[in-house]
């Protein structure tokens, strides 16, 4: 484990609304480092269900970090299916 974040909630972008909502998944955020590709990715293990989301962070995926929020996007401006931006405490 590389970094870590007590409380993080999830956020995906209604793109017909123009409006961020909540996903549903917030918990305990971390980045991890593994042996094998992709070597970082990123966990969120929510409090509210059995989901634990990952995401690798791949070449495919940008990290943009304005706080409090991270955003991921693909270099081509689309929103990662799963998570379009995390709030961080």
């Amino acid at each position: 484990m590389l970094v870590s974040s007590p409380d993080t909630a999830i956020y995906d972008f209604d793109s017909e609304g123009k409006v961020w909502k909540p996903a549903g998944v917030s918990g305990p955020l971390f980045v991890i480092h593994r042996l094998d590709q992709p070597y970082f990715s990123l966990m969120v293990a929510s409090v509210n269900s059995l989901d634990v989301r990952v995401m690798p962070l791949t070449g495919a995926v940008r990290v943009k970090h304005t706080p409090p929020y991270i955003y991921l996007y693909r270099p081509d401006g689309e929103c990662i299916d799963w998570v379009t931006a995390c709030w961080t405490c």
